[in-house]
């Protein structure tokens, strides 16, 4: 990762000439954030625009120079954040290294621009291309539902992820995108800062980013749809899969009722307390 420097901004870009264009977009931002973190008031924009904010970092939209492009901005103003930042330490440096990775292996992600920080203490913040017509998963399926050939591809596409190498800490609906065309669906990893990599992504890697995925779907999406996820994700091993995923929900406090959910299903999990 080669920085080059202009006044307090260090930056670098994917394409070597997109450099004077990061620069333009890290530029544009910094000139109106002043901190206090979520609590920003943005004044919405034709060239820069609110996506959304959480505790630590917020997503904008960025227009520069006929191109669109989708900002993260961490944000984040404790102290001993500032001093990773100075130390060279920064989270969106890490998020940038992990969204390349992400797409060397094959997994679908917005696709990776530039990154940039504020020396010396922040804020940082990471470039991508702004996912055109996607939406959060955890907005689109409380109105679309869950159609059969959309559960079938978001199994395939964890599978992926996992097949490949990596994992995700944080692997929930509001980290992953889903993009409808005519014919089909695309979902985008989302949080590149929350993935892990390793040379063999076992069982009980993948058992904890399922049951994670599932505690935040199960309350909008039918129970029988998250064992049909299940299926697709594992077709030869499932009942293996599912025995192990009900242990770990009922660890949790929760209880596996038995329910008629398909011709291949004899049981489904409850998001109910024993």
């Amino acid at each position: 990762m080669q920085f080059h420097k202009s006044g307090d901004i260090n930056f670098c870009s994917v394409e070597p000439s997109d450099q004077a264009y990061i620069e333009g977009v890290a530029r544009r931002v910094y000139t109106d954030y002043r901190g206090e973190g979520s609590r920003w008031e943005l004044p919405s924009s034709d060239d820069l625009w609110r996506i959304s904010f959480g505790g630590r970092a917020g997503v904008l939209g960025v227009r520069l120079d006929g191109r669109t492009s989708c900002v993260k901005l961490f944000y984040d103003e404790r102290m001993r954040t500032k001093l990773r930042v100075a130390a060279g330490f920064a989270k969106g440096r890490r998020a940038y290294r992990h969204g390349l990775r992400l797409g060397r292996l094959g997994v679908n992600c917005p696709r990776m621009l530039g990154y940039a920080e504020r020396r010396p203490t922040g804020p940082a913040l990471i470039v991508t291309e702004l996912a055109e017509s996607a939406e959060r998963l955890d907005l689109w399926v409380p109105q679309h539902g869950a159609p059969r050939p959309a559960i079938a591809l978001l199994a395939r596409f964890i599978r992926n992820l996992h097949d490949q190498g990596a994992c995700h800490t944080d692997l929930s609906p509001r980290n992953i995108l889903i993009r409808k065309s005519e014919r089909t669906f695309e979902f985008l990893l989302l949080d590149y800062e929350d993935a892990r990599f390793r040379s063999r992504i076992g069982r009980g890697r993948r058992l904890k980013d399922l049951h994670h995925l599932h505690e935040r779907m199960v309350g909008y999406v039918p129970l029988r749809d998250c064992l049909r996820f299940l299926h697709g994700y594992a077709p030869q091993d499932h009942a293996i899969f599912r025995d192990e995923l009900r242990r770990l929900i009922e660890k949790s406090g929760f209880r596996w009722l038995h329910s008629h959910a398909g011709p291949n299903t004899t049981s489904i999990p409850s998001h109910g307390k024993t």
